[in-house]
Order: structure tokens, then sequence, then C-alpha cells
């Protein structure tokens, strides 16, 4: 990390959407951006499903790609199966060729208080250590983010609070509904469910979601429902996909001095239906353009952040006030 800066506008971790999103409208803005991810390629491995709202597009500053989309699907807000590995990826490189400093494969090791309007960020990559003074910081680091308990944010989830995901990627399969996402609420799987998510011709994710301290539960729970499944038949193991997503309330204060929380990180997934790539995208975004008209990482002046969230903040509480409802009485 020779070559990275002693200063910067903005240090965004994690080059997920809501990341990506924020990256690409703080550049419109004429800040300079560097993104860090820890993995070494930014998509890989995928983590949860890929179905996002047409309006993700908007959200990342990037026109649509045909390659972008796996499956168009018959669903409100123009649905789709997006090829996620992909769009991070291309992002990445459009951003880079825009301006932004892509460093993958580098973790932050620490992050330090407020002070004179920066914040000390400590970056590792592999034995290379080095240390940037950031006027933001942007946590997009998924669930329970390390660098915004680091920077004081409590994101600390139990595990009732987290939903453990198993899903298989098959080809050569036969789907009875090719242009629609199944969602079936099982007893045994309530409040969560059993999933079947086209991706292509002849191809689907198939697999389901368990509260977080079930999830030893999940290979034996996902050979059985798949293999009843009445909504895909037949096909080949492609791909295994684990991953998890907060399954509670959205931070109630996803800021503080020079520090913005976006996407999972700030628990901003619908917990009926785990949908989050777009809500991920809108939050990084909202972040970017709240930063910019704020003129200031003060708290106070970012505050109008959590106000531009307000319909997406609503939408998550009715959603979680639902799976409530579908959650068994007593122990499970």
């Amino acid at each position: 990390m020779s070559d990275a800066p002693e200063q910067i506008d903005v240090v965004i971790v994690g080059a997920g959407p809501a990341g990506l999103a924020a990256a690409g409208a703080l550049l419109e803005g004429g800040r300079r951006v560097m993104v860090v991810d820890a993995r070494h390629t930014v998509g890989s491995p995928l983590r949860c499903g890929e179905v996002a709202r047409a309006r993700l597009f908007d959200e990342l500053g990037v026109a649509p790609r045909r390659e972008w989309v796996r499956q168009e699907l018959d669903a409100p807000l123009g649905m789709a199966v997006i090829d996620r590995p992909r769009v991070e990826a291309d992002v990445v490189r459009l951003l880079g060729e825009r301006g932004a400093l892509i460093r993958t494969g580098t973790t932050v090791t620490g992050v330090g208080p407020c002070a004179r309007g920066e914040r000390r960020v400590q970056l590792r990559s592999g034995a290379a250590r080095h240390e940037v003074r950031a006027r933001l910081v942007i946590a997009a680091d998924g669930v329970a983010s390390h660098v915004a308990r680091m920077a004081g944010i409590d994101t600390r989830l139990r595990l009732d609070q987290v939903v453990s995901c198993l899903a298989w990627r098959v080809v050569e399969t036969r789907i009875s509904e090719p242009r629609k996402v199944v969602l079936d609420y099982l007893p045994e799987l309530r409040p969560n469910y059993f999933w079947v998510i086209p991706s292509g011709e002849g191809q689907a994710n198939v697999g389901l979601g368990v509260p977080g301290h079930r999830g030893h539960l999940l290979p034996t729970l996902l050979e059985h429902h798949a293999a009843r499944s009445r909504h895909h038949s037949g096909g080949q193991l492609r791909e295994v996909i684990a991953g998890a997503y907060p399954s509670t309330k959205p931070l109630a204060r996803p800021y503080a001095d020079s520090l913005m929380v976006v996407g999972t990180a700030a628990r901003l997934v619908n917990a009926l239906t785990g949908e989050g790539i777009w809500q991920a995208a809108h939050s990084g975004r909202a972040a970017a353009l709240t930063y910019l008209e704020a003129g200031s990482a003060a708290e106070a002046r970012l505050a109008g952040y959590r106000r531009r969230l307000d319909p997406l903040y609503r939408e998550l509480h009715r959603s979680l006030e639902l799976k409530r409802k579908l959650t068994p009485r007593g122990p499970s």
C-alpha cells in the first residue's frame, strides 16, 4: 500500500451495493474516495440471493447492461434477478476509471475517534500496514459491522436477530414458474422460508433461511426441502452459497461524527423476504448525498441521512411486524 494517500475525503469499507452506490455519488460530487474490501475479488464469493429492484442501477449511478440481469421477473417494482458478482466487479472497475482508489484484499484493523473533523483508519493488506486520515468513514461492511463498532456504534446482534442462509445454484433444472420467486413459509421453517429463485434458462437458486441459533440444521433442512420441492425438479449442483442477514429493527441512529453506516451494516434488510440489495444501494447513495449537501461530517449535519431514509425505515418496520406475526409461539 505504498501508493495509498495519508489523507482522503472518504474511506468506504465494503464494495457491495451500498459502498459502490456511495462511491459513485461522492465521485459525482467531486470528492476523493477510497474503497476498501477484504475480498481479493469483488463480488466473490456470493453470500446471498440476487433479487433486486430495477431502480438498483439508478442508485448505483450506472446504465444497466443486459449481461447484468440473469432473469426478469413478473413482480411489482420491476424486480429482476441480477448477476451480482458481475455487477459488482464491473461497477468497481468503472469507479476506478473515474478516479476512485480501490483497495481489495484489505481489512480495516482500527478506526480512531473523531478528532478535528477526521478519523484515523488503520488498514492492513497482507503484511503491509497503512494509516489514512479521512473526513468521513462509511461502514458498508455487512452484518454486525466491525467498522461501525470500532467507531463507537454498537452493531452487535444476538443469534436470534440473524437469519442464517444456505442455498444451491443448480443448472439443467426444470422450474415450474420461471419468472417468479417462490417463498414457501413451511411450518418447520416459520417465520423464515424455503425459496426457489429462477436465475436464467434452466437455472435456479434453491435455498432456505433459519434463525441463527438453528444454523447447524441448514444442510439437512435444505436437502430435505429441495428433494420435496414442487417448484423445481432435477438439475446439477453448480455452487453452494452461504450467508446471513439481520432480522431486527434498522439502526436507530446510523451515523456519528465523521461516520455513516449503510446497507446491511445498518440492518436495512426486509425481515420478511430477505430483500436487501436495492435497500443497500439506496442507503449508500442517500448517505453520500447527505454528506455532499451538509458540507461537513459533524454528527448534527449528518442527521439528514436518517430523515432521508424515513420511507425505507417505515417499510422495514412493517415487514418486521409481519414477520413477528408468523413467528411460532414457544421454543423453536
